[in-house]
């Protein structure tokens, strides 16, 4: 068989065809995987600066003095700023602070931490009103983190009315007391 320049052409012309083929492949690869990448950087740079955004909104309970024992004025301000009407008779219940164990530890205060604990109950309250109350109390009461929230129906009503029972827990530094 006789090779001619045509043929070689031809073959020439073909062969670099499929190598911009491949090229221009190859090439949406790696522009679908820059894309991936850039997108998990924007996110992972998002959530970074949400992190940083909240813990600097978080108050250093462990650093901090021992909490005002102005409770019953803060859930007052967060039924007032819920826009609760007529205002609810709350009830609140405030422990007396005690050390906070070192778990593992022979001696118990070792740490020097110190805790207290309050219970909340707010009767006589909407679904809303209560979103709003515990919205404000995240927002705006970072010394007392929430550790149990409870919703009980009031069976006597006839509207959709609930009552809030919200336990707290405030974490401090005995030196700051």
């Amino acid at each position: 068989m006789k090779w001619s320049w045509n043929t070689t052409a031809c073959l020439c012309v073909l062969i670099s065809g499929l190598g911009v083929v491949l090229a221009f492949t190859n090439l949406q690869e790696h522009r679908r995987i820059l894309m991936d990448t850039i997108h998990r950087r924007d996110t992972l740079v998002q959530n970074i600066n949400e992190y940083e955004t909240l813990s600097l909104s978080q108050q250093d309970t462990i650093l901090g003095t021992k909490p005002q024992q102005d409770i019953e004025a803060r859930i007052a301000e967060a039924i007032a700023v819920a826009k609760i009407s007529p205002r609810p008779r709350f009830r609140a219940t405030v422990q007396a602070d005690r050390e906070v164990s070192n778990r593992g530890s022979s001696s118990s205060g070792a740490i020097g931490l110190r805790e207290q604990i309050v219970s909340i109950h707010i009767p006589g309250l909407s679904v809303e009103e209560i979103g709003r109350v515990l919205i404000y109390w995240r927002d705006q009461q970072q010394i007392w983190s929430p550790t149990h929230i409870e919703l009980i129906h009031d069976q006597r009503s006839n509207t959709n009315k609930y009552s809030l029972q919200l336990d707290c827990k405030a974490v401090y530094h005995a030196d700051g007391a």
